[in-house]
């Protein structure tokens, strides 16, 4: 191969090098002197001067620097202006008086006093243009005959409300007392288990804490109360208009529960809400449980009592009474592990919660009562 071929290959090269990355150090270096072509191609693409354009530069400064070397600036004479000290004239005039042929006596001069008009120099103020009033803003100067009394402003009051209405009167009522029957129900209900598990499996054997006497009886009666309870809330909730107790989106609603689970044995940092409205995802579903369970419990009581059911099967009545044991105690243990007192406080005493809590833990529904005050208005 003839060096002509080698020389136009290593120029391709070069120049196929340039146009990959023309900020490379080596191929400045790798380019010689001859080959201005492709240092000029270099220059280019990377934004450096080259040295033509570098001599362009300097000349131009050059000849704007010295393109003219005539004064800019117009010098002028100072003019002095000769000040005339004031000066006042008097006027003398000469008064006889006696005889001048007295060689003893002076003559007397009376002095007069001329007054010279000096040149005054007059302020130039501008006029004053008259603003023009309204006559919704005109004040009358007249002094006004209102007394002072009738002068004093007053301020009415602005109620700020600071707290939203979670509960009514009515469910406080239903909370206290499912609460207070439930947990008489529950306690004497884990006495007669106990006695049915050792009398037909022997289980728990010695007894440390003797079953009180009536147990069985309290047991039946507050039954009976539970179960009234139970139907008056239906009977509410049927017929009452907003339903929001009920889950929405069931599936996201369990998957809330099932989080707050999680939260509370410590395997999650935070609760899930779920469609965090009125009533959270737990809240939802465990209503629901609590509506079957309970329902189920009272449902076997009554059959068990009725003697539909025999001695041998009262384990159908003890499963779902301990299962909504269990969801109650879930409940109760997730409002203590959060430290809510606020929500305990709103559902057992107050029914109200504040607003800062209810735009925290139920937005949806702090936005839909904020969109209802704005349309009401």
């Amino acid at each position: 191969m003839s060096k002509g071929k080698k020389s136009k290959i290593n120029k391709m090269e070069k120049l196929r090098q340039i146009l990959d990355n023309p900020y490379d150090l080596k191929i400045k270096k790798s380019i010689s002197k001859d080959n201005e072509n492709l240092e000029s191609i270099r220059q280019r693409l990377s934004g450096e001067p080259s040295k033509a354009d570098m001599k362009h530069a300097l000349a131009d400064i050059l000849s704007k620097k010295y393109s003219s070397l005539k004064p800019k600036v117009a010098v002028h004479t100072k003019k002095e202006k000769i000040v005339q000290p004031k000066t006042k004239q008097f006027e003398v005039t000469e008064q006889a008086s006696g005889v001048k042929d007295k060689p003893f006596e002076e003559d007397l001069y009376e002095v007069e006093k001329v007054d010279v008009s000096e040149p005054e120099f007059l302020e130039a103020k501008p006029k004053e243009v008259a603003k023009e009033t309204s006559p919704e803003k005109s004040i009358s100067e007249e002094p006004s005959l209102i007394d002072k009394k009738d002068k004093m402003v007053v301020f009415q009051e602005i109620k700020i409300i600071d707290k939203i209405q979670m509960y009514r009167p009515i469910i406080i009522f239903e909370m206290w007392a499912f609460t207070l029957t439930l947990g008489v129900v529950a306690v004497s209900g884990l006495f007669l288990m106990r006695d049915w598990l050792f009398l037909n499996f022997g289980v728990y054997g010695d007894k440390f804490i003797p079953t009180p006497e009536g147990t069985q009886n309290i047991h039946i009666w507050f039954g009976f109360a539970f179960a009234v309870l139970g139907l008056f809330h239906l009977a509410i909730h049927i017929f009452s208009k907003k339903k929001e107790i009920l889950p929405k989106q069931t599936l996201r609603d369990f998957k809330a529960f099932l989080h707050s689970g999680m939260y509370l044995i410590g395997l999650a940092r935070r609760e899930d809400y779920g469609t965090s409205e009125r009533f959270n995802g737990r809240q939802r579903i465990i209503y629901l449980a609590l509506v079957y369970i309970l329902g189920l419990t009272i449902l076997t009581g009554l059959l068990y009592y009725m003697n539909f059911l025999s001695h041998d099967l009262a384990m159908i009545h003890v499963i779902p009474a301990g299962l909504s044991i269990m969801v109650l105690l879930f409940h109760f243990l997730i409002t203590i592990r959060k430290h809510d007192s606020i929500a305990l406080k709103g559902a057992f005493i107050t029914g109200k919660l504040p607003r800062w809590y209810v735009r925290k833990n139920h937005p949806i529904w702090y936005e839909k009562n904020e969109d209802r005050k704005r349309t009401n208005q």
